[in-house]
């Protein structure tokens, strides 16, 4: 089973594709994570099976990324599945720039082109909409500059040959009523129909000469005091958006206690060339704060012919133990998106680097409110190979406990060794009618690589499911509770071993078991149909027990071992 998700706002469909021209570079609006698009084949691009289409959308400042000034040379529509047909007609369209953050425009049609402040008219002339997917650029009669605010775009058609169905165009929808839109056999004088379904559109510039342009930051959204985990590394990904070849390009990253305040640590490092249209992942390493509070983080690249696009910034939150990608303080999801399996099982989890060897005390998640009561969820840790080191007791979600931070404390501390580990949640299958979606997330427009990942169909954690990399489902609310240095006393180690059960389901009867005391085995009903003393590792890395389970029938049980200190564990355990 995959991953299943749901989403209280839809992420952004991807753009990415040739410019219109030659000689044009490609300005995209809000690009979203790959494999998330999102489509309507509700009139919201050129409608071709309409005798007349108007509509008018909004694109604020956050979701255009060309820099201030650009002149903007095209306009671009996209077609995901398109009509059997052709159709052609006239189109008009119109631009203007707004600060607005959501759409205020009247519903009448004449009105909104001239109030408060008049649209330019940007197109108009003839357009055949293909039977065929992909771009439809405009190449624009009256070329538009872009200020740096967001804008309006508006459109109308009129059709010429209409095709008997319309096109499905690729959209965004992460902002409510987004766009109005109205067809009919006459010109709508009003655009009645309001829908968060705008078209993806991406807008066509003459590329500059030499222009090398920050595209995003990777930072650690709560980062640990903690010498296991720092130095930290920051990634930056450059490209270059200009027509020369760069070379010896530096990328400097500092560091500083406030917005804007002396560099408390600077680094730079050098890109050898990049060609047009590149783009490199500059590793920038180094970074050991020593305070706690908001830390801020500028890379900056020289000076060029666009330099309002040489800089990127971030935040981190540097905390004493708490580690996680999460953005905020406290980090709170934005917005509160539902990730998980449905009525399945599973692990979403985070990966996170390490320097030295570092335990690991509690796992928190975030709760989303898409589940029902009663719900059963775990945390995990995990070494770099993805084998279970430790798990905290099975938790009956409250519906008290919707929509925030939920503790999950391991029985007992646990080292972590090697480059990196993982942490997360686990969920439990549970039979619901609509499924539940426990962790909540943030949006990550730009996701990065080596961070989220999952193990479907695997909460009984066999180790035989090793964790994928999902780069689909946004930034996963998920921290964990981190010191450098050994979890407990050697003596104390051994006797309050955590419970670790391999292989689970069991296909032979051979189990293998990591604890030390008495244990014993209940079936469904109850009833201890074995048990026996574990004993005592000589050390913590001796090999665990195994246990013979060949006389028992196939079916689900409770295996509960007893620490030193008379705390009872228990898992389930699947014999096959």
């Amino acid at each position: 089973m995959f991953v299943r998700f749901h989403l209280l706002a839809l992420l952004l469909s991807l753009l990415s594709a040739a410019p219109a021209r030659a000689q044009l570079a490609t300005s995209y609006v809000r690009v979203p994570p790959p494999g998330m698009p999102n489509s309507s084949n509700l009139s919201r691009g050129p409608d071709g099976s309409k005798d007349y289409h108007r509509a008018a959308a909004i694109y604020p400042a956050a979701d255009v990324t060309a820099p201030a000034g650009t002149i903007v040379r095209s306009v671009g529509f996209l077609i995901r599945t398109p009509a059997a047909t052709t159709a052609t007609g006239t189109l008009r369209v119109w631009l203007r720039p707004t600060s607005d953050t959501n759409y205020s425009l009247a519903p009448d049609w004449s009105y909104l082109l001239q109030l408060p402040t008049p649209f330019q008219l940007v197109y108009d002339g003839p357009l055949t909409i293909p039977a065929a997917a992909g771009w439809i650029d405009l190449m624009l009669t009256n070329p538009y500059t872009h200020n740096g605010q967001g804008f309006y775009l508006a459109y109308e058609w009129v059709a010429t040959a209409k095709s008997a169905t319309g096109a499905t165009y690729d959209t965004n929808s992460e902002r409510a009523q987004a766009i109005r839109v109205e067809t009919g056999q006459l010109p709508p004088p009003q655009l009645t129909q309001a829908s968060a379904h705008r078209p993806v559109v991406r807008l066509g510039y003459d590329t500059p000469a030499r222009d090398a342009q920050v595209v995003r930051l990777y930072a650690a959204g709560q980062l640990a005091r903690q010498p296991g985990v720092l130095p930290h590394t920051v990634r930056a990904v450059v490209r270059n958006t200009g027509q020369q070849l760069l070379t010896n390009l530096p990328v400097t990253l500092t560091a500083s206690a406030t917005a804007g305040g002396s560099a408390t640590y600077t680094v730079t490092k050098v890109v050898a060339d990049l060609a047009p249209g590149a783009e490199k992942i500059v590793y920038l390493p180094g970074w050991a704060p020593t305070g706690t509070g908001r830390a801020y983080l500028r890379v900056s690249l020289p000076a060029d012919d666009e330099p309002a696009n040489n800089t990127g910034l971030d935040s981190v939150q540097v905390t004493e133990h708490e580690l996680s990608y999460a953005v905020g303080n406290p980090p709170l999801p934005t917005p509160a998106s539902g990730v998980g399996f449905g009525q399945g099982s599973g692990t979403m989890l985070c990966r996170m680097p390490l320097h030295d060897p570092t335990t690991v005390r509690a796992v928190r998640a975030y709760l989303s409110y898409q589940f029902g009561q009663n719900s059963v969820v775990f945390g995990i840790v995990l070494d770099e190979q993805g084998r279970l080191l430790a798990r905290t007791p099975d938790h009956v979600v409250l519906d008290t406990e919707r929509d925030r931070w939920l503790t999950l404390a391991l029985p007992s501390p646990v080292l972590v060794r090697g480059q990196a580990f993982y942490f997360g949640l686990a969920q439990v299958s549970t039979p619901r009618p609509n499924g539940y979606f426990p962790l909540a997330t943030q949006e990550e427009p730009f996701m990065r690589d080596s961070a989220y990942y999952s193990a479907a169909g695997d909460s009984a954690l066999t180790g035989l499911k090793p964790p994928r990399e999902i780069r689909t489902l946004g930034r996963f609310l998920l921290s964990a509770d981190v010191t450098t240095g050994q979890p407990l006393a050697a003596a104390a180690r051994q006797s309050e071993l955590p419970l670790r059960v391999f292989p689970n389901p069991c296909p032979d009867g051979w189990l293998w078991l990591s604890a030390a005391g008495p244990w014993e085995l209940i079936d469904m009903l109850g009833r201890r149909r074995a048990g026996g003393m574990l004993p005592a590792p000589a050390k913590a890395s001796a090999e665990p027990s195994r246990l013979d389970l060949r006389g028992l029938p196939a079916g689900c049980y409770l295996l509960r071992t007893q620490t030193a200190a008379k705390r009872w564990q228990t898992t389930r355990l699947i014999l096959q």
